[in-house]
């Protein structure tokens, strides 16, 4: 005890009532502190470790329904790493993607929003595709994918050198065609083809096509 005694300064020291109560209040306010140290460290383990940080693909804005996504549509948001988002899709992913409703700004982008960007190799850009119904069974067994053709109306050209993506037969119920032939056209020529296919159905007569001789 004594060599404690001389650990203290000068005025804690010796048997007066002074002494004892400035060693009295030394002893509260030590206890006070590992108290509260102790509860900090408790509060601590409580708590745990920090959650590790992640992060998922959101709309960087509102997407509407029908959208081709594009790089800058997309933005990171932090997540917690173990929360997990079903059918989170990453960045390589979602890029190319069309949604399938519209997606709200910040949303996370996922595979229930979104279905696979289709593809026609050989579609230039600004063309779209348009259906040419077709009467003869023997033009659809004969064109492939890649050839060239012309459609002519009653009135004459309706589309030239338009690119062949698809051909597809009829069902074998009856039908007003044999089968349809699927090709790239601008805008203006896909919508005169459209024009013409309804006349044409209304006289009772067909468009005519005429294939290009291979090179």
């Amino acid at each position: 005890m004594n060599r404690v005694h001389a650990l203290l300064p000068p005025a804690w020291r010796g048997p007066g009532r002074a002494a004892a109560w400035r060693r009295a209040r030394g002893r509260r306010v030590a206890s006070a502190g590992l108290l509260l140290v102790a509860g900090l460290l408790g509060w601590g383990a409580l708590q745990g470790p920090a959650a590790a940080s992640g992060s998922i693909i959101v709309a960087a804005h509102e997407l509407p329904a029908g959208h081709v996504v594009e790089p800058g549509d997309l933005r990171e948001r932090a997540w917690p790493a173990g929360a997990g988002l079903a059918g989170a899709l990453p960045r390589s992913a979602a890029q190319g993607s069309v949604t399938t409703g519209v997606i709200a700004a910040g949303e996370p982008v996922t595979a229930s929003r979104v279905r696979t960007g289709r593809r026609w190799p050989g579609v230039r850009a600004g063309d779209v595709v348009v259906s040419v119904p077709v009467a003869d069974p023997m033009l659809t067994r004969l064109l492939r994918a890649g050839d060239r053709i012309d459609v002519l109306g009653a009135t004459g050209s309706v589309g030239a050198d338009l690119l062949v993506l698809l051909v597809t037969q009829a069902p074998t119920a009856p039908s007003t065609s044999s089968g349809e032939i699927w090709v790239s056209a601008p805008t203006s020529v896909a919508a005169r083809i459209a024009a013409e296919t309804v006349t044409s159905r209304t006289a009772g007569t067909q468009l005519t096509v005429v294939l290009h001789p291979a090179a």
